[in-house]
């Protein structure tokens, strides 16, 4: 057999004297130099590498032009938490990139008492680090909305309740600034609990008023009416 004519190349030839590799790569671009990257056959042995493919090719949200860049990526992602970890989009109404991601553990391993508080303990402080990157995906599981959706609604309603006009003076109990409680809670979502379409960004005391009374109108009306008649009687007397 005769070896194929490129220089420092002892592969068999098969066609116009070069091998099978030479001859793809002069059909591909006219030259018998390698086209590959400098780092091709390296990323694809780093820990990151299937993360990275993952979300350039199956992530529903897309990924940021600056990730194709490979070392990029790692550069921004920085070590993988743990093997239970994995990429999160923090805001689902954008892609991938460089600000918007995080690690969140996906699988608890622990399986001891004081593992599993260990465990919850970390995810309290890390929320309590970290609110901003919680809220969107905490609206988005239980009301289908980004916290964009949120923060327009709240803008149409000029911050304040629909029902009562005012805005949430209710104290977060868990946020607090040098041991004391200090954060306003964010209104309520509220929606209808038979067909689960929101209805509007409601204080938690009007949101709780009308779980109490089960989200009847007829209750309401019969409450009007109570209010009514005795404040008409003690007015009277």
């Amino acid at each position: 057999m005769v070896n194929c004519n490129v220089v420092g190349c002892d592969k068999n030839a098969q066609t116009r004297g070069m091998c099978a590799t030479h001859y793809a790569r002069y059909r591909r671009s006219d030259e018998f130099k390698n086209v590959r990257p400098a780092d091709w056959g390296k990323k694809d042995k780093h820990p990151l590498y299937g993360t990275w493919r993952h979300v350039a090719r199956k992530s529903p949200f897309g990924m940021g032009d600056e990730w194709n860049d490979f070392w990029k990526f790692v550069e921004d992602v920085g070590v993988r938490p743990s093997e239970n970890h994995r990429l999160w989009v923090l805001d689902e109404s954008k892609k991938f990139g460089t600000l918007n991601f995080y690690w969140r553990e996906t699988q608890i391993s622990a399986r001891t008492d004081d593992q599993r508080m260990d465990h919850a303990k970390y995810i309290r402080e890390y929320r309590k680090m970290h609110p901003e990157r919680f809220v969107g995906y905490d609206l988005k599981r239980s009301f289908g909305i980004g916290l964009d959706d949120f923060n327009k609604m709240s803008d149409e309603q000029n911050g304040v309740c629909a029902i009562c006009k005012n805005p949430e003076t209710t104290i977060h109990k868990s946020r607090t600034v040098d041991g004391h409680a200090s954060k306003v809670r964010r209104m309520a979502v509220d929606h209808c609990h038979t067909t689960g379409k929101i209805r509007a960004l409601l204080c938690g005391e009007c949101n709780k008023g009308l779980g109490c009374f089960g989200d009847s109108e007829d209750r309401l009306f019969a409450a009007i009416e109570y209010l009514e008649k005795y404040r008409k009687k003690h007015a009277t007397e």
